[in-house]
Protein backbone atom coordinates (compact mmCIF):
# COMPACT_ATOMS: atom_id res chain seq x y z
CA UNK A 1 0.00 0.00 0.00
CA UNK A 2 1.44 3.55 -0.87
CA UNK A 3 1.42 5.93 1.92
CA UNK A 4 0.01 9.39 0.56
CA UNK A 5 1.21 12.64 2.13
CA UNK A 6 -2.04 14.78 3.19
CA UNK A 7 -1.93 18.52 3.76
CA UNK A 8 -4.93 20.64 4.26
CA UNK A 9 -6.40 22.32 2.28
CA UNK A 10 -6.44 25.93 4.27
CA UNK A 11 -2.67 24.90 4.18
CA UNK A 12 -2.74 25.32 0.61
CA UNK A 13 -4.69 28.14 0.73
CA UNK A 14 -2.25 30.28 3.24
CA UNK A 15 0.59 29.05 1.09
CA UNK A 16 -0.53 30.48 -2.01
CA UNK A 17 -2.30 33.69 -0.91
CA UNK A 18 -2.10 35.56 -4.47
CA UNK A 19 -4.01 32.85 -5.79
CA UNK A 20 -6.09 29.77 -5.61
CA UNK A 21 -4.20 27.01 -7.74
CA UNK A 22 -6.48 24.33 -10.12
CA UNK A 23 -6.47 20.84 -8.97
CA UNK A 24 -4.77 20.14 -11.95
CA UNK A 25 -1.92 23.06 -11.31
CA UNK A 26 -1.38 21.31 -7.61
CA UNK A 27 -0.83 17.63 -9.50
CA UNK A 28 1.60 19.35 -11.90
CA UNK A 29 3.43 20.61 -8.83
CA UNK A 30 3.47 17.04 -6.73
CA UNK A 31 4.12 15.43 -9.93
CA UNK A 32 7.07 18.00 -10.74
CA UNK A 33 8.26 17.57 -6.56
CA UNK A 34 8.25 13.58 -7.17
CA UNK A 35 10.42 14.59 -10.05
CA UNK A 36 12.68 16.95 -8.78
CA UNK A 37 13.08 13.83 -5.74
CA UNK A 38 13.75 10.92 -7.73
CA UNK A 39 16.25 12.53 -10.09
CA UNK A 40 17.87 13.50 -6.84
CA UNK A 41 17.63 9.61 -5.51
CA UNK A 42 19.04 8.40 -9.12
CA UNK A 43 22.40 10.86 -8.52
CA UNK A 44 22.89 9.53 -4.68
CA UNK A 45 22.55 6.26 -6.10
CA UNK A 46 25.49 6.79 -8.59
CA UNK A 47 27.54 8.04 -5.41
CA UNK A 48 26.58 5.79 -2.48
CA UNK A 49 27.29 1.67 -2.76
CA UNK A 50 24.13 1.12 0.21
CA UNK A 51 21.40 3.03 -2.04
CA UNK A 52 22.21 1.30 -5.47
CA UNK A 53 19.15 -1.02 -5.10
CA UNK A 54 16.72 0.99 -3.77
CA UNK A 55 14.39 1.60 -7.40
CA UNK A 56 13.69 5.66 -7.51
CA UNK A 57 10.82 4.82 -9.54
CA UNK A 58 9.04 3.21 -6.72
CA UNK A 59 9.91 6.43 -4.56
CA UNK A 60 6.11 8.08 -5.48
CA UNK A 61 6.22 11.09 -3.15
CA UNK A 62 6.74 14.68 -2.80
CA UNK A 63 8.09 16.94 -1.46
CA UNK A 64 7.05 19.32 1.29
CA UNK A 65 5.23 21.99 0.51
CA UNK A 66 7.66 24.22 2.22
CA UNK A 67 10.06 24.04 5.08
CA UNK A 68 7.46 23.61 7.69
CA UNK A 69 8.14 20.91 10.10
CA UNK A 70 4.91 19.23 9.95
CA UNK A 71 5.49 18.86 6.60
CA UNK A 72 9.43 17.89 6.53
CA UNK A 73 8.52 15.03 9.72
CA UNK A 74 5.44 13.98 7.67
CA UNK A 75 8.00 13.88 4.58
CA UNK A 76 10.82 12.03 6.59
CA UNK A 77 8.42 9.71 8.10
CA UNK A 78 7.21 8.50 4.24
CA UNK A 79 10.50 8.31 2.89
CA UNK A 80 12.31 6.45 5.68
CA UNK A 81 9.56 3.86 5.01
CA UNK A 82 11.14 3.72 1.38
CA UNK A 83 14.23 2.85 2.84
CA UNK A 84 16.16 5.82 2.41
CA UNK A 85 18.51 7.82 5.08
CA UNK A 86 17.40 10.77 4.71
CA UNK A 87 17.27 13.57 7.24
CA UNK A 88 16.35 17.58 7.58
CA UNK A 89 19.43 19.24 8.88
CA UNK A 90 20.63 22.36 9.66
CA UNK A 91 24.12 24.09 9.62
CA UNK A 92 25.90 25.48 12.68
CA UNK A 93 27.92 27.70 10.54
CA UNK A 94 25.93 28.86 7.63
CA UNK A 95 29.21 29.29 5.38
CA UNK A 96 29.63 26.03 5.65
CA UNK A 97 27.53 25.35 2.88
CA UNK A 98 30.79 25.72 0.51
CA UNK A 99 32.16 22.85 2.41
CA UNK A 100 29.10 20.26 1.42
CA UNK A 101 29.35 17.78 -0.94
CA UNK A 102 27.15 17.94 -3.66
CA UNK A 103 24.13 16.43 -4.14
CA UNK A 104 22.16 17.62 -1.84
CA UNK A 105 18.17 18.95 -1.41
CA UNK A 106 17.54 22.78 -0.20
CA UNK A 107 15.05 25.16 -0.35
CA UNK A 108 15.90 28.61 -1.86
CA UNK A 109 13.20 31.28 -1.45
CA UNK A 110 11.61 32.14 -5.16
CA UNK A 111 12.35 28.88 -6.03
CA UNK A 112 11.15 25.99 -3.61
CA UNK A 113 13.64 22.83 -3.35
CA UNK A 114 16.26 22.66 -5.51
CA UNK A 115 19.06 20.21 -5.90
CA UNK A 116 22.89 21.49 -5.86
CA UNK A 117 24.31 19.85 -8.28
CA UNK A 118 27.59 20.67 -8.38
CA UNK A 119 29.70 23.86 -7.76
CA UNK A 120 30.79 26.13 -10.37
CA UNK A 121 33.79 28.88 -10.42
CA UNK A 122 31.29 31.57 -9.26
CA UNK A 123 28.50 29.98 -7.42
CA UNK A 124 26.29 26.56 -7.57
CA UNK A 125 24.83 24.46 -10.88
CA UNK A 126 21.21 23.80 -9.49
CA UNK A 127 17.73 22.12 -10.20
CA UNK A 128 14.88 23.24 -9.77
CA UNK A 129 10.88 22.44 -10.85
CA UNK A 130 10.84 25.85 -12.83
CA UNK A 131 13.10 24.69 -15.79
CA UNK A 132 13.60 21.07 -15.11
CA UNK A 133 16.94 21.55 -16.76
CA UNK A 134 20.34 22.65 -14.88
CA UNK A 135 21.55 26.08 -14.52
CA UNK A 136 23.87 27.76 -12.86
CA UNK A 137 23.35 30.15 -9.82
CA UNK A 138 26.25 32.91 -8.22
CA UNK A 139 27.34 32.16 -5.06
CA UNK A 140 25.80 35.88 -3.47
CA UNK A 141 22.17 35.09 -5.45
CA UNK A 142 22.28 31.46 -3.79
CA UNK A 143 22.90 32.66 -0.40
CA UNK A 144 20.54 35.83 -0.24
CA UNK A 145 17.42 33.40 -1.04
CA UNK A 146 18.71 30.20 0.68
CA UNK A 147 16.96 29.00 3.49
CA UNK A 148 19.50 27.19 5.88
CA UNK A 149 17.87 23.81 5.40
CA UNK A 150 19.66 20.55 4.09
CA UNK A 151 17.65 17.43 2.77
CA UNK A 152 20.30 14.31 2.39
CA UNK A 153 21.99 11.71 4.53
CA UNK A 154 23.93 12.34 7.50
CA UNK A 155 26.74 14.83 6.49
CA UNK A 156 30.27 14.30 7.98
CA UNK A 157 32.75 17.22 8.68
CA UNK A 158 30.67 19.84 9.81
CA UNK A 159 28.12 20.78 12.74
CA UNK A 160 24.82 20.52 12.56
CA UNK A 161 21.74 20.90 14.14
CA UNK A 162 18.12 19.04 13.38
CA UNK A 163 16.26 21.27 11.51
CA UNK A 164 13.14 20.79 13.81
CA UNK A 165 13.89 21.09 17.06
CA UNK A 166 13.48 22.80 20.62
CA UNK A 167 14.92 26.48 21.52
CA UNK A 168 15.81 25.86 24.86
CA UNK A 169 19.37 26.37 25.54
CA UNK A 170 19.25 24.86 28.72
CA UNK A 171 18.50 21.13 27.29
CA UNK A 172 21.71 22.01 24.92
CA UNK A 173 23.53 18.77 23.84
CA UNK A 174 26.62 18.39 22.24
CA UNK A 175 28.34 14.90 19.83
CA UNK A 176 31.24 13.96 18.34
CA UNK A 177 30.75 10.58 16.65
CA UNK A 178 33.86 9.39 15.67
CA UNK A 179 35.20 5.80 14.56
CA UNK A 180 36.98 4.62 17.79
CA UNK A 181 40.89 4.98 16.25
CA UNK A 182 39.93 8.62 14.51
CA UNK A 183 42.65 10.41 13.43
CA UNK A 184 43.24 12.65 16.46
CA UNK A 185 43.47 15.98 15.20
CA UNK A 186 40.07 15.86 13.66
CA UNK A 187 38.62 15.12 17.08
CA UNK A 188 40.72 17.70 18.23
CA UNK A 189 39.38 20.52 15.80
CA UNK A 190 36.04 19.65 17.01
CA UNK A 191 37.15 19.51 20.95
CA UNK A 192 38.43 23.00 20.61
CA UNK A 193 35.07 24.38 19.17
CA UNK A 194 33.31 22.88 22.06
CA UNK A 195 35.99 24.47 24.80
CA UNK A 196 35.72 27.75 23.08
CA UNK A 197 31.71 27.75 22.91
CA UNK A 198 31.74 26.77 26.73
CA UNK A 199 33.85 29.63 27.26
CA UNK A 200 32.06 32.34 25.26
CA UNK A 201 28.29 30.69 27.26
CA UNK A 202 30.64 31.01 30.35
CA UNK A 203 29.97 27.49 31.82
CA UNK A 204 31.71 24.50 32.98
CA UNK A 205 32.39 21.56 30.78
CA UNK A 206 31.53 18.48 31.64
CA UNK A 207 32.63 15.01 28.95
CA UNK A 208 30.18 12.12 29.56
CA UNK A 209 32.86 8.94 28.78
CA UNK A 210 31.33 5.88 26.28
CA UNK A 211 31.59 2.89 28.50
CA UNK A 212 30.69 -0.03 25.97
CA UNK A 213 32.00 -3.01 27.86
CA UNK A 214 33.62 -4.30 30.48
CA UNK A 215 35.49 -7.76 29.80
CA UNK A 216 34.08 -10.83 31.23
CA UNK A 217 37.40 -12.23 32.01
CA UNK A 218 37.72 -8.93 34.50
CA UNK A 219 34.42 -9.41 35.83
CA UNK A 220 35.62 -13.01 36.70
CA UNK A 221 38.67 -11.74 38.05
CA UNK A 222 37.34 -9.64 40.27
CA UNK A 223 34.79 -12.39 41.59
CA UNK A 224 37.74 -14.63 42.45
CA UNK A 225 39.51 -11.75 44.55
CA UNK A 226 37.21 -10.57 46.07
CA UNK A 227 34.61 -13.18 46.13
CA UNK A 228 31.80 -11.39 44.50
CA UNK A 229 28.57 -12.32 42.92
CA UNK A 230 29.22 -11.53 39.38
CA UNK A 231 27.15 -8.00 39.60
CA UNK A 232 28.85 -6.62 42.36
CA UNK A 233 32.37 -7.16 40.58
CA UNK A 234 30.34 -5.86 37.65
CA UNK A 235 29.70 -2.75 39.99
CA UNK A 236 33.04 -2.52 41.42
CA UNK A 237 34.84 -2.42 38.15
CA UNK A 238 32.52 0.38 37.33
CA UNK A 239 32.52 2.59 40.20
CA UNK A 240 36.29 1.94 40.03
CA UNK A 241 36.56 3.16 36.16
CA UNK A 242 34.77 6.20 37.54
CA UNK A 243 36.93 6.99 39.93
CA UNK A 244 40.16 6.66 37.89
CA UNK A 245 37.87 9.02 35.43
CA UNK A 246 37.77 11.54 38.02
CA UNK A 247 41.68 12.12 37.96
CA UNK A 248 41.41 14.22 34.78
CA UNK A 249 39.52 17.21 36.45
CA UNK A 250 42.56 17.33 38.68
CA UNK A 251 44.62 17.31 35.60
CA UNK A 252 45.85 13.49 35.50
CA UNK A 253 46.18 12.04 32.22
CA UNK A 254 44.71 8.38 31.83
CA UNK A 255 46.35 5.33 29.48
CA UNK A 256 44.22 4.10 26.79
CA UNK A 257 44.92 0.82 24.78
CA UNK A 258 43.62 2.62 22.04
CA UNK A 259 45.71 5.74 21.19
CA UNK A 260 43.31 7.87 19.91
CA UNK A 261 41.67 7.49 23.72
CA UNK A 262 44.97 8.65 25.16
CA UNK A 263 45.08 11.63 23.68
CA UNK A 264 41.42 12.26 24.44
CA UNK A 265 42.18 12.20 27.44
CA UNK A 266 45.32 13.86 27.82
CA UNK A 267 43.24 16.75 26.26
CA UNK A 268 40.66 16.70 28.71
CA UNK A 269 42.99 16.60 31.51
CA UNK A 270 45.37 19.55 30.00
CA UNK A 271 41.88 21.68 30.46
CA UNK A 272 41.16 19.88 33.69
CA UNK A 273 37.57 19.16 32.46
CA UNK A 274 35.24 17.33 34.48
CA UNK A 275 34.62 13.68 33.12
CA UNK A 276 31.25 11.37 33.66
CA UNK A 277 31.37 7.95 33.15
CA UNK A 278 28.36 6.30 30.86
CA UNK A 279 26.30 4.48 33.70
CA UNK A 280 26.45 1.12 31.64
CA UNK A 281 23.59 -1.16 33.07
CA UNK A 282 24.10 -4.73 34.20
CA UNK A 283 21.93 -6.38 32.55
CA UNK A 284 22.70 -4.59 29.65
CA UNK A 285 25.89 -5.63 30.08
CA UNK A 286 25.38 -8.95 30.75
CA UNK A 287 23.11 -9.27 27.71
CA UNK A 288 25.76 -8.06 25.27
CA UNK A 289 27.90 -11.08 27.02
CA UNK A 290 25.22 -13.41 26.13
CA UNK A 291 25.22 -12.25 22.60
CA UNK A 292 29.20 -13.30 22.55
CA UNK A 293 28.63 -16.72 24.11
CA UNK A 294 25.91 -17.72 21.38
CA UNK A 295 28.81 -17.38 18.61
CA UNK A 296 26.56 -16.12 16.56
CA UNK A 297 29.22 -14.50 14.51
CA UNK A 298 31.61 -17.10 14.53
CA UNK A 299 29.11 -19.33 12.88
CA UNK A 300 27.98 -17.18 10.29
CA UNK A 301 31.85 -16.90 9.20
CA UNK A 302 32.12 -20.96 9.26
CA UNK A 303 28.94 -21.47 7.85
CA UNK A 304 30.08 -18.71 4.71
CA UNK A 305 34.19 -20.73 4.63
CA UNK A 306 32.02 -23.55 3.83
CA UNK A 307 29.79 -22.35 1.30
CA UNK A 308 26.51 -22.89 3.16
CA UNK A 309 25.57 -19.26 2.50
CA UNK A 310 21.66 -19.84 3.38
CA UNK A 311 22.93 -20.52 7.02
CA UNK A 312 25.65 -17.79 6.83
CA UNK A 313 22.81 -15.00 6.33
CA UNK A 314 21.13 -16.69 9.10
CA UNK A 315 23.53 -16.49 11.72
CA UNK A 316 24.91 -13.09 11.09
CA UNK A 317 21.13 -11.18 10.76
CA UNK A 318 20.57 -12.61 14.12
CA UNK A 319 23.95 -11.54 15.64
CA UNK A 320 24.21 -8.15 13.80
CA UNK A 321 19.86 -7.48 15.42
CA UNK A 322 21.17 -9.05 18.43
CA UNK A 323 24.22 -6.21 18.67
CA UNK A 324 22.26 -3.60 17.63
CA UNK A 325 19.67 -4.35 20.11
CA UNK A 326 22.09 -4.37 23.10
CA UNK A 327 24.77 -2.53 22.24
CA UNK A 328 23.23 0.37 20.41
CA UNK A 329 19.54 0.45 21.11
CA UNK A 330 19.39 -0.54 24.81
CA UNK A 331 22.72 1.27 25.76
CA UNK A 332 21.70 4.45 24.04
CA UNK A 333 18.24 4.48 25.53
CA UNK A 334 19.96 4.18 28.98
CA UNK A 335 22.36 6.96 27.80
CA UNK A 336 19.64 9.11 27.25
CA UNK A 337 18.08 8.34 30.59
CA UNK A 338 21.56 8.97 32.39
CA UNK A 339 22.16 12.23 30.15
CA UNK A 340 18.58 13.64 31.36
CA UNK A 341 19.10 13.12 34.73
CA UNK A 342 22.55 14.91 34.75
CA UNK A 343 21.64 17.92 32.83
CA UNK A 344 18.45 18.29 35.51
CA UNK A 345 20.80 18.33 38.58
CA UNK A 346 23.56 20.46 36.41
CA UNK A 347 21.23 22.84 34.44
CA UNK A 348 24.21 25.24 34.19
CA UNK A 349 26.81 22.95 32.55
CA UNK A 350 27.64 22.24 29.26
CA UNK A 351 27.28 18.52 28.43
CA UNK A 352 29.36 16.85 25.66
CA UNK A 353 30.19 13.08 24.46
CA UNK A 354 32.49 11.58 21.80
CA UNK A 355 30.51 8.09 21.17
CA UNK A 356 30.75 5.51 18.33
CA UNK A 357 29.72 5.83 14.83
CA UNK A 358 27.34 3.18 15.20
CA UNK A 359 25.22 5.42 17.31
CA UNK A 360 24.89 8.08 14.95
CA UNK A 361 21.24 9.10 15.42
CA UNK A 362 21.06 9.38 18.81
CA UNK A 363 20.52 12.79 17.84
CA UNK A 364 17.18 12.40 16.59
CA UNK A 365 15.92 10.70 20.02
CA UNK A 366 17.38 13.37 22.52
CA UNK A 367 16.04 16.01 20.24
CA UNK A 368 12.17 14.00 20.31
CA UNK A 369 12.76 14.64 23.70
CA UNK A 370 13.04 18.11 23.73
CA UNK A 371 17.14 18.33 23.65
CA UNK A 372 18.55 21.51 21.40
CA UNK A 373 21.15 18.85 19.74
CA UNK A 374 24.63 20.18 18.04
CA UNK A 375 26.28 17.10 16.64
CA UNK A 376 29.29 16.33 14.46
CA UNK A 377 30.19 13.16 12.33
CA UNK A 378 33.78 13.13 11.84
CA UNK A 379 34.93 12.73 8.44
CA UNK A 380 34.48 13.38 5.06
CA UNK A 381 31.35 13.54 2.15
CA UNK A 382 28.38 11.37 3.53
CA UNK A 383 28.50 9.68 7.01
CA UNK A 384 26.99 6.11 4.86
CA UNK A 385 29.70 6.28 2.63
CA UNK A 386 31.95 6.22 5.65
CA UNK A 387 30.33 3.20 7.28
CA UNK A 388 30.49 -0.94 6.93
CA UNK A 389 27.11 -2.35 6.35
CA UNK A 390 27.07 -3.67 9.78
CA UNK A 391 26.87 0.19 10.71
CA UNK A 392 24.36 1.47 7.88
CA UNK A 393 21.97 -1.23 8.76
CA UNK A 394 22.63 0.08 12.68
CA UNK A 395 22.31 3.59 11.07
CA UNK A 396 18.88 2.99 9.34
CA UNK A 397 17.64 1.07 12.47
CA UNK A 398 18.46 3.89 14.71
CA UNK A 399 16.28 6.33 12.33
CA UNK A 400 13.09 4.21 11.74
CA UNK A 401 14.55 3.15 7.32
CA UNK A 402 12.85 0.37 6.77
CA UNK A 403 15.29 -1.70 4.69
CA UNK A 404 12.93 -4.51 4.03
CA UNK A 405 14.76 -7.46 1.98
CA UNK A 406 18.18 -6.99 3.54
CA UNK A 407 19.93 -10.07 2.49
CA UNK A 408 21.70 -7.90 -0.49
CA UNK A 409 23.23 -6.37 2.50
CA UNK A 410 24.29 -8.99 4.73
CA UNK A 411 25.77 -10.87 1.26
CA UNK A 412 28.17 -8.36 1.34
CA UNK A 413 29.14 -7.69 4.99
CA UNK A 414 31.66 -10.32 5.58
CA UNK A 415 33.46 -9.97 2.66
CA UNK A 416 33.43 -5.93 3.18
CA UNK A 417 34.70 -6.81 6.98
CA UNK A 418 37.85 -9.18 5.94
CA UNK A 419 38.63 -6.00 3.44
CA UNK A 420 38.49 -3.72 6.00
CA UNK A 421 40.89 -5.65 7.88
CA UNK A 422 42.84 -6.08 5.33
CA UNK A 423 43.59 -2.59 4.90
CA UNK A 424 43.59 -2.14 8.43
CA UNK A 425 46.87 -4.74 9.40
CA UNK A 426 48.37 -4.22 5.84
CA UNK A 427 48.50 -1.22 4.81
CA UNK A 428 48.31 0.78 8.27
CA UNK A 429 44.71 2.80 7.35
CA UNK A 430 42.71 3.83 10.06
CA UNK A 431 39.52 2.00 10.42
CA UNK A 432 37.16 4.99 8.59
CA UNK A 433 39.70 5.25 5.84
CA UNK A 434 40.00 0.98 5.48
CA UNK A 435 36.34 1.10 4.85
CA UNK A 436 36.26 3.80 2.46
CA UNK A 437 38.94 1.38 0.40
CA UNK A 438 36.89 -1.73 0.87
CA UNK A 439 33.68 -0.47 0.12
CA UNK A 440 35.89 0.72 -3.42
CA UNK A 441 36.41 -2.70 -4.05
CA UNK A 442 33.36 -3.97 -2.99
CA UNK A 443 31.51 -1.44 -5.84
CA UNK A 444 33.49 -3.83 -8.39
CA UNK A 445 31.75 -7.15 -7.52
CA UNK A 446 28.19 -8.61 -7.87
CA UNK A 447 26.53 -11.44 -5.59
CA UNK A 448 27.59 -14.40 -7.79
CA UNK A 449 31.58 -13.43 -6.85
CA UNK A 450 30.42 -13.52 -3.42
CA UNK A 451 29.04 -17.30 -3.73
CA UNK A 452 32.26 -17.92 -5.75
CA UNK A 453 34.39 -16.82 -3.17
CA UNK A 454 32.16 -18.37 -0.79
CA UNK A 455 33.04 -22.20 -2.55
CA UNK A 456 37.26 -20.72 -3.03
CA UNK A 457 37.60 -20.24 0.41
CA UNK A 458 36.27 -23.68 1.00
CA UNK A 459 38.17 -25.36 -0.92
CA UNK A 460 41.42 -23.15 0.31
CA UNK A 461 40.90 -23.94 4.03
CA UNK A 462 39.61 -27.72 3.76
CA UNK A 463 43.36 -28.90 4.77
CA UNK A 464 45.72 -25.57 5.29
CA UNK A 465 44.47 -24.32 8.33
CA UNK A 466 43.70 -20.76 7.18
CA UNK A 467 40.33 -20.41 8.98
CA UNK A 468 42.47 -19.75 12.16
CA UNK A 469 44.07 -17.22 10.82
CA UNK A 470 42.44 -13.90 10.36
CA UNK A 471 45.60 -12.00 8.96
CA UNK A 472 45.48 -14.91 6.02
CA UNK A 473 42.39 -14.65 5.46
CA UNK A 474 41.79 -10.97 5.04
CA UNK A 475 44.95 -11.52 2.46
CA UNK A 476 42.90 -14.20 0.41
CA UNK A 477 40.15 -12.35 -0.05
CA UNK A 478 41.97 -9.41 -1.04
CA UNK A 479 43.46 -10.87 -3.50
CA UNK A 480 41.07 -13.14 -4.69
CA UNK A 481 39.26 -9.93 -5.08
CA UNK A 482 42.09 -7.95 -6.85
CA UNK A 483 42.44 -10.89 -9.07
CA UNK A 484 38.40 -11.17 -10.10
CA UNK A 485 38.23 -6.94 -11.04
CA UNK A 486 41.48 -7.77 -12.76
CA UNK A 487 39.64 -10.37 -14.68
CA UNK A 488 36.64 -7.79 -15.40
CA UNK A 489 38.67 -5.36 -16.14
CA UNK A 490 40.56 -7.13 -18.91
CA UNK A 491 36.96 -8.44 -20.62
Amino acid sequence: MKIKLLIPALSLILLFITSSPSSAETERVAHEDADLLNKYIHIMQEKSLYLKGIPSSDINIKLPVDVNCEYLNSFLGEIRRKGLPIGAYKLDKTNDIEKLPPPFLTYLNGSGWVIVVDKSLSGYIIKDNKTGVSREISQSKFISSWVNIILSPLLCGTWLWQYCQTEKEANDFYIIYSYHDEDFDSIRKALDEIMDLATKKGRRLVYIDELGLIPLDTVNNYIKIYGLSEKEAFDKIKIAISEENKNIEKGIPLYDSLDTYSKIYNYLAEHKIKVITEDLEYINWRKIVLLDYLNNLQFAVRSFFCGNIDLYLDFIKDYNYGYWEYNIKERDNNFIQQIEAVIKDNPEDLFFTIRGIGHSGLEEMLTKRGFQVKFIVLGEGFTINNLTYKHFIQLCNNINVYLGDDKQLYIFSLVQEYLRNYFFIFRKLNSRIAVIEANKLIEKINVDDILALSKAIYESIKDSGLLQDEQKVSKYIYDWVVSKIGIINKE
